[in-house]
Formats: C-alpha cells, sequence, structure tokens
C-alpha cells in the first residue's frame, strides 16, 4: 500500500467514524453549523466517491466494498431532489436514511480498523 492509499484509508476512516456517531455526537462535532448533514454529505463524497476507483482497485476487500456501495446507495436517496426533510439536524436521528448510514458504517468500521495485509499478499 503506497502512501496515498494509506491516506485515502484513514480519510475514509475517519469520515465513517462521524456517520457512525449517534446524531447528538454527530451535531457536537459541529457545533456552528445547522447543516450537520450536508457536512455529513460532502465529506463522504470527498472520502468515498472522489476516490471510489482507488477502493475498487483492492483498497479494500470485495465484502468492505459492498458495504461502502450500500452507504453510496443511501446518500443517494438521501440526495434526491425535494427530500428537505432528511437535511436538517433533527433528520440525523429521525429519518431512517440516517440510521441506515450509521448501522453500515459502524459495521464496515469493525473489519476496516483491522490490520491489512499488504495488496500485493496472496
Amino acid at each position: 500500500m503506497d502512501d496515498g492509499d494509506e491516506v485515502n484509508r484513514r480519510f475514509l476512516i475517519q469520515v465513517l467514524e462521524f456517520l457512525a456517531a449517534d446524531s447528538e455526537a454527530q451535531v457536537g462535532e459541529f457545533p456552528e453549523s445547522p447543516d450537520v448533514p450536508e457536512l455529513l454529505t460532502l465529506l463522504w463524497h470527498d472520502s468515498f466517491e472522489e476516490n471510489r476507483e482507488v477502493f475498487e482497485s483492492g483498497l479494500v476487500t470485495s465484502p468492505e466494498l459492498e458495504k461502502l456501495k450500500a452507504i453510496d446507495g443511501v446518500f443517494a436517496r438521501i440526495c434526491t431532489p425535494g427530500r428537505t426533510e432528511v437535511w436538517t439536524n433533527v433528520a440525523l436521528e429521525e429519518a431512517a436514511e440516517w440510521g441506515q448510514v450509521r448501522a453500515i458504517a459502524r459495521d464496515l468500521l469493525g473489519s476496516l480498523n483491522r490490520p491489512r495485509p499488504p495488496r500485493d499478499a496472496p
């Protein structure tokens, strides 16, 4: 794993930690912002969507990649035009989509935080 891959992986883990936190902790992480859902969505975009090819090329295992894609699918639903109800800080606690993101992120963190063999290993 080169340094760039490690940076991408660490950033993804940091973002997943934000996504996995309960809603109160998420809002507390950004106390000045009335738009925490937007910040979390932008962090997700920057960590996964902007680096999707790196993750698809083997930086994560196939099951982890499927879970990342599942989170991405939930974000696609969250970002559906006209879904204003999911963009409030209260929605972080009440909207089913944010609960789904949280659950998948928590599951993923369990495997992503384990030591990794080198990508070239059999």
